[in-house]
């Protein structure tokens, strides 16, 4: 009886395949990842888009690619937009030097602003409006709640064409590494909204602060 389990047992591990032929071979080439972006808030509206993904992982050697490519397209009925292209390259032309670029078209049309350092501050009261379908005729002016000042009195826009971030690095000796990097933002901020936007007449805490001294910069109602 033991002579047989031990003749059986034989028999199974001969059958094994070899730990090599277990490891899937590495990928190669360039390969392609999609998703689609979605999304829906009652300030920005309906977001739409999508992100494309390329990654080269040449002959199967670099690690953890030879390139990667990043594109985005993301926009809202309501004029949010986010448009992206992004390049890494861990060993760029074989040399030790990992290159990444970043080039981006940024339209952000509800950032917050609640003011500087200490003085900051934010009440609720200030930019709530519980029925804002009334807002729709006068926007100055939320009924019962007499300390309204706006609905985007916290809020600005602020429109970036183009943002540029380069970035350089590399292994000099162990943990020890190199990098520069240099970054580019072209910005235009506008403080106040139209009234489709359901902006009010008055200033912003933005502009506020610009009126009193507080910011440089920026033209009050601009």
């Amino acid at each position: 009886m033991v002579m047989v389990v031990l003749m059986g047992a034989t028999s199974a591990w001969a059958d094994e395949p070899p730990v090599e032929a277990l490891v899937p071979p590495p990928r190669t080439g360039w390969r392609v990842q999609g998703l689609p972006l979605l999304n829906f808030n009652s300030d920005e509206g309906f977001g739409y888009g999508a992100r494309l993904l390329l990654v080269d992982a040449g002959d199967g050697t670099y690690r953890p690619y030879r390139h990667s490519l990043i594109a985005q397209f993301f926009q809202t009925t309501r004029g949010v937009a986010t448009h992206r292209l992004m390049m890494d390259s861990p060993r760029f032309f074989d040399s030790d030097w990992r290159l990444g670029l970043d080039l981006s078209f940024i339209n952000e049309r509800f950032s917050p602003y609640f003011g500087q350092g200490a003085a900051a501050g934010y009440e609720p009261d200030f930019a709530r409006c519980d029925d804002r379908e009334q807002l729709e005729d006068a926007q100055d002016v939320c009924a019962g709640n007499p300390s309204f000042r706006g609905l985007r009195y916290y809020s600005f826009e602020q429109r970036t064409l183009p943002s540029v971030v380069f970035n350089a690095r590399r292994t000099l000796r162990g943990p020890l590494q190199v990098s520069v990097g240099y970054r580019f933002r072209l910005t235009r901020i506008r403080s106040r909204y139209s009234a489709k936007d359901l902006g009010q007449s008055r200033d912003s805490r933005l502009e506020e602060d610009a009126r009193a001294g507080l910011l440089t910069g920026l033209e009050a109602g601009g």
